[in-house]
């Protein structure tokens, strides 16, 4: 039986970004180990026409230098997706490093976080990294 705890690692990209709207280029990521790749963009408040649009891109440096965009990788909101969330699944990328960008135009846009779940590892259990507790548990017994 496999639980998400144990076969899927995740991964902060970025941090909080204030309104702004300059692109939040999040850390590179190893998908080495992982079949799977999902980025998930956490917004906060847009501003009346803002767009944000999540990318993609791969590379095979560690520190994204030559990291170029995916193509079909993008997805793009409005400025009615304040506290919503955008995302890109990718099965088997071609290359080992993954960068998530969010490009943020037109009006300000809060970012959350911008989080990567790296899943189908070909090895389990996974040790986090970035989770600093948690518990998973098998048919648990109901509360009194």
């Amino acid at each position: 039986m496999r639980q998400l705890l144990t076969s899927c690692l995740y991964l902060t990209a970025s941090g909080a970004a204030s309104a702004a709207q300059t692109a939040v280029t999040g850390n590179t990521i190893d998908t080495q180990g992982y079949e799977d790749v999902t980025i998930i963009a956490n917004l906060g408040t847009i501003t009346a026409t803002g767009i944000p649009t999540l990318k993609a891109q791969q590379g095979d440096e560690d520190d994204g230098g030559d990291a170029a965009d995916i193509e079909g990788a993008s997805v793009v909101g409005t400025s009615d997706d304040s506290n919503k969330s955008l995302a890109i699944e990718i099965h088997r990328p071609k290359q080992r490093y993954i960068t998530p960008v969010l490009n943020r135009a037109t009006a300000n846009i809060v970012v959350q976080n911008i989080i990567v779940i790296l899943h189908n590892p070909t090895h389990v259990p996974v040790d986090q990294s970035q989770i600093v507790g948690s518990v998973a548990l098998i048919t648990p017994e109901n509360a009194a």
